[in-house]
């Protein structure tokens, strides 16, 4: 019985330095790609950059002491069903949304301009991936009726982004 726990141990251990390993390496990729305005010094990509060095490294000796336990993996169902647990489940598609909702903030980018008697209300793409998305996680998690996770999100959001917008005069991303 120990020993499975420890099998299992290494296994996660393993499969969490690989995902964090891919992690970095994507993060390093991005942040090569920001444009340098001065010197390497003030580049936005270096602290990313670094970072995730950091982390693959991390990774990395995680991965090794996972072999250093020096136990055989025995891929069978019980050590899958130790991954695929609902609590792990969650998790993972908690991380598969929190990626796409990422990548989305990043590509689309579009502004609508509503007006309100003398006011013009501007809503951009961002706080409509923002409550799409936060609505489905927290309809996975809160486990209530998708419209009242809809309207909970709808109204935390747009309060946040009105305070940011007009009231410090911050801009949402996918503003122009």
């Amino acid at each position: 019985m120990n020993n499975d726990k420890n099998n299992s141990s290494s296994f996660n251990d393993l499969l969490s330095s690989g995902l964090l390993a891919i992690f970095a390496i994507v993060v390093m990729l991005f942040s090569l790609d920001l444009e340098v305005p001065g010197s390497i010094y003030t580049a936005p990509g270096l602290l990313p950059f670094v970072i995730s060095l950091i982390l693959f490294v991390l990774s990395f000796i995680l991965a090794i002491n996972s072999f250093k336990k020096k136990i055989i993996f025995n891929f069978n169902r019980d050590t899958f069903s130790v991954f695929l647990n609902d609590q792990n489940r969650r998790t993972l598609f908690l991380l598969l949304l929190i990626s796409i909702y990422i990548f989305l903030v990043g590509l689309v980018n579009f502004e609508l301009v509503i007006p309100i008697f003398t006011f013009e209300y501007r809503l951009s793409s961002f706080q409509i991936i923002s409550t799409v998305m936060t609505t489905i996680i927290v309809k996975n998690f809160w486990q209530k009726k998708t419209l009242t996770c809809l309207v909970v999100v709808f109204l935390f959001i747009e309060i946040l982004s009105a305070i940011f917008r007009y009231g410090f005069g911050i801009l949402m991303p996918g503003s122009f």
